[in-house]
C-alpha cells in the first residue's frame, strides 16, 4: 500500500509541475496517431482501444479485453494542399509538358496559376508498413515507424520559385505496463507507465527549385532519446472514465548527428518538453434504436494549464458508435474543426477512414489544415 501511494503521489506532483511549467515543446513528441481516434476528433486519452495506450495513455492497457498482434498497421495522410496541387497538375498535365509551345502569356498564365497553388503547405505523413505491437491486459510492446513530409513553393526575393521541403522520420521501439490499486479511491485506479526508445532523422531545404537536381545532398541530423510515460485512468462510475497521461516526463534530450563537416541548416532544438493530456469519456449504456448502439463519448484537453495555447487548440472532443456489429460511425470536433470517420472491423482486417481539420496557426481559426487519412490494420 505504501508503494501504491508513492506512486499516486508522484502523478499529482507531475499534474502541479505541468500546470507550473506551462510552456510549449521546444521538439514535438513523436504521436502515431489511429484512426479510429481521429474520426473521434482526437479524443482518446480516456478512451479504451487497443491502439491508444502506446501514445496516449498507458494505464488504458489495465482494460484490455482480448490479446490482440497487430502485423500490419498501415495509414496515410493527406492534406487538402496535396489533393488541389494534385488536380491542378492533372488538369494542366498537358500544358506542363509542353511549355515550349504555349506563348509568352500562355506560359506566364500558367506560372502564376501553379505558383498560387503551390504555395499551399502540403503535408503527407505515412505511419507503417510497421508498426508491429502486441497488447494484452497490462502489458503491451510494439515497434512504430513514421515518416513526415511537408513541402511548399513561394516566390523568392529574385522573383524564382522557392521550393522549401522538410522530412522527419520517426522510429520508436516502445513498450508499457499497468496495474489496478484499490483502497485508495471509491473505485480501483488504474496506473500505467510506457518506456520508449525514439530514432529521429530530419532535413530541411530551402531552394530556388530551378537549381534543385537529382543528385542533390541534404544535411540530414539524426538522433536517439530515451523517455517514459506515465498514465491514470480512475472510473468515477461504471459509465464515466477519467484519464490522464503525462508525456516525456523525464524531458529526454538528443545528442544530434549530421551527415556533412560543414552544415548550413541550423541543428534543431534538443530537448522534447514534458507534456500532459487528461480527459473523459462517458458510456450511455443505451441503443438508439436498432442500427446506433455502443454509444462512446469522449472530451480530452491537452494541456490544460498552458496559458500559451488557446483554448479551441486544446480541446479534442467526439463520439462514436456501432451502426452494425462491424461497421462504425465517428464524428466530433478537432481544434474546433469538424471531424468524422468510418470503420469496418473484421477482427483480422480492419479497415477506417477519417477526415478532419487541424490547426497549423498559434490561434484557433487562423490556418486549418483539412486532412484525409486511411488505415489497414491486419492482426491476430
Amino acid at each position: 500500500m505504501k508503494t501504491h501511494l508513492t506512486i499516486f503521489a508522484l502523478m499529482v506532483s507531475l499534474v502541479l509541475g505541468s500546470e507550473l511549467q506551462a510552456q510549449n515543446q521546444a521538439l514535438q513528441r513523436m504521436i502515431s496517431s489511429n484512426l479510429r481516434t481521429l474520426g473521434m476528433g482526437g479524443a482518446a486519452v480516456a478512451v479504451p482501444i487497443s491502439d491508444n495506450p502506446f501514445f496516449y495513455n498507458p494505464a488504458l492497457l489495465a482494460g484490455v479485453g482480448r490479446a490482440r498482434l497487430n502485423l500490419v498497421d498501415l495509414r496515410f495522410r493527406f492534406n487538402q494542399a496535396f489533393f488541389d496541387q494534385l488536380k491542378f497538375y492533372r488538369d494542366h498535365r498537358e500544358q506542363i509538358n509542353d511549355t515550349e509551345n504555349l506563348t509568352p502569356e500562355e506560359q506566364n498564365q500558367l506560372f502564376s496559376e501553379a505558383l498560387q497553388e503551390a504555395q499551399k503547405l502540403a503535408n503527407v505523413i505515412v505511419d507503417g508498413p510497421l508498426p508491429i505491437n502486441y497488447v494484452q491486459r497490462n502489458f503491451g510492446i510494439g515497434l512504430f515507424t513514421q515518416g513526415d513530409l511537408q513541402y511548399e513553393i513561394f516566390a523568392g526575393a529574385s522573383g524564382l520559385p522557392v521550393l522549401n521541403v522538410a522530412l522527419k522520420t520517426n522510429i520508436a521501439l516502445m513498450t508499457g505496463y499497468a496495474i489496478s490499486v484499490s483502497g485508495l479511491l471509491p473505485h480501483p485506479i488504474h496506473i500505467g507507465v510506457a518506456a520508449k526508445y525514439l530514432i529521429r532523422a530530419q532535413t530541411q531545404k530551402t531552394k530556388s527549385l530551378l537549381s534543385f537536381s537529382e543528385e542533390e545532398e541534404f544535411e540530414v541530423y539524426e538522433g536517439q532519446a530515451f523517455s517514459f510515460d506515465l498514465g491514470l485512468i480512475y472510473p468515477i462510475t461504471h459509465n464515466l472514465h477519467f484519464g490522464m497521461a503525462f508525456y516525456d516526463v523525464n524531458r529526454p534530450e538528443i545528442e544530434w548527428r549530421v551527415n556533412v563537416d560543414n552544415p548550413v541548416t541550423p541543428m534543431p532544438e534538443t530537448r522534447i518538453e514534458k507534456s500532459m493530456r487528461m480527459g473523459i469519456a462517458y458510456y450511455p449504456r443505451m441503443r438508439l434504436g436498432k442500427l446506433f448502439y455502443n454509444l462512446r463519448f469522449a472530451l480530452d484537453i491537452d494541456e490544460p494549464f498552458n496559458s500559451d495555447i488557446t483554448f479551441f487548440k486544446k480541446v479534442f472532443f467526439g463520439a462514436e458508435a456501432n451502426i452494425t456489429p462491424i461497421i462504425f460511425a465517428r464524428g466530433g470536433f478537432y481544434q474546433g474543426y469538424p471531424a468524422f470517420g468510418v470503420g469496418v472491423n473484421f477482427h483480422v482486417i480492419r479497415l477506417n477512414f477519417a477526415f478532419y481539420g487541424e490547426e497549423l496557426g498559434k490561434y484557433a481559426g487562423e490556418f486549418v489544415s483539412w486532412t484525409r487519412a486511411v488505415s489497414v490494420q491486419v492482426g491476430i
